[in-house]
């Protein structure tokens, strides 16, 4: 039996990998909202002939595509959700310079958002597909629900209330498809059963303008109040309680000669447990009132306003994500797997989920260099792959644990 499941992985594998490089061809960068259209077009176009059917909600931001949620109804009570994402984070223009496109070649895939995500939204499909062919009675008791925001990697208000309607009530598990990490030296992966949590925030200095040169002494420089805040900022990180900050973003004025009267820096804060998040928050947010700079000519003081972005709640480890982790672990013990467990830095849509559900992440393939367009080894940077021979692995572990977790085991088949 276990020979019948690995060729028959090994098809879908195969066909997967067909759909993967024209996915990869379509850019969907999170600010091309025809792009990320159209590749939600692709995803329902794969997924239609198992028997979903299609939602499309359009996101609040103009420039972001429609979230997709696909549901296939079961006969039984078990609903099973599996979330990953349509955008990527490279746009168009980044992808021409530097020729970044899909390559085969020495057992990895290289391409924009082959890992991240399009790689994970492959292996859900394949995986689907295999269980619908050698345990199709657990596929068709079982309600599936397929949950792909538009724009996860910029992070959106609207998506999260989406998907936690969706997951909450009968939901057995939760399963992210972001990419997989390799453990060295072994078949298998880790698996991701907690995440830091990340806020965004906007940061605004408002000053006066005024002539740089005839009205200077009148003007209160508000890129150098933000300069300021930027450094209060930093300052801010407190590795003992896995709290940093970083500004990534800093604009303001227009030309040289005019003393600017606003500047803005956006804001990415991390942490790994909800109290040292909440203070950050709480932290960053004092910031907004009077500022420090004013006008030499009449005191005119600069002001600054915190806004906070849409983000991710920490994912903190939890029992049943630890128990529906074991599940995978027994999963993978059936092909030779190894399967670790790992808490990652970065955030993903289980960040909003876990509480819901028992939750885990990183069933996509293993992937390396994620978010990076350039080709240059010699100095350490690789464009964006994934291992070839884990998409096997990966449908393998998945289509096992999916069998447990309906009902059906490998001994049954």
């Amino acid at each position: 039996m276990k020979r019948r499941i690995e060729d028959a992985a090994k098809e879908e594998v195969a066909e997967g990998l067909v759909l993967l490089e024209e996915w990869v061809a379509q850019n969907s960068f999170t600010r091309n909202r025809e792009g990320v259209n159209r590749h939600g077009e692709q995803i329902w176009s794969a997924f239609r002939p198992l028997g979903f059917e299609r939602h499309a909600v359009a996101a609040q931001e103009i420039d972001h595509g429609d979230h997709l949620l696909l549901t296939r109804r079961g006969t039984g009570a078990k609903q099973i959700a599996l979330v990953a994402h349509l955008d990527t984070v490279y746009p168009p223009d980044e992808e021409k310079k530097y020729d970044f496109a899909w390559r085969d070649e020495g057992g990895r895939i290289y391409g924009p958002g082959v890992a991240d995500i399009k790689g994970g939204n492959m292996l859900m499909l394949a995986t689907l597909r295999l269980l619908s062919r050698i345990a199709p009675l657990n596929f068709e008791k079982t309600t599936w629900q397929i949950l792909l925001n538009a724009a996860e990697e910029e992070g959106c208000e609207d998506f999260p209330p989406l998907a936690r309607d969706v997951v909450a009530g009968n939901t057995i598990a939760c399963l992210i498809y972001e990419h997989a990490t390799r453990i060295e030296g072994r078949r298998g992966c880790r698996l991701t059963t907690s995440r830091r949590g990340a806020a965004r925030f906007k940061v605004e200095a408002f000053g006066r303008g005024a002539h740089a040169g005839s009205g200077h002494a009148h003007g209160a420089n508000a890129i150098r109040e933000l300069a300021r805040a930027v450094e209060k900022i930093e300052a801010m990180t407190d590795r003992s309680k896995g709290l940093t900050y970083n500004v990534g973003r800093f604009t303001g004025g227009m030309v040289s000669n005019t003393v600017p009267s606003y500047a803005e820096c956006l804001v990415d804060m991390r942490a790994d447990e909800t109290p040292a998040f909440e203070e950050g928050i709480r932290q960053i947010t004092r910031l907004t009132g009077p500022g420090s700079v004013e006008a030499y000519a009449d005191g005119h003081r600069c002001s600054m306003r915190v806004s906070e972005l849409a983000g991710y709640p920490p994912w903190p480890a939890n029992e049943a994500g630890r128990e529906l982790g074991l599940v995978f672990r027994k999963a993978g013990e059936a092909f030779g797997l190894r399967i670790d467990f790992e808490h990652r830095l970065g955030a993903s849509d289980g960040n909003h989920l876990w509480n819901l559900a028992p939750t885990i992440d990183g069933l996509g393939p293993v992937g390396s260099h994620i978010h990076c367009p350039v080709h240059d080894p010699e100095n350490g940077k690789e464009q964006e792959s994934i291992e070839r021979a884990s998409l096997l692995d990966q449908v393998l572990l998945g289509v096992t644990a999916l069998m447990n977790l309906t009902g059906a085991s490998l001994r049954e088949l």
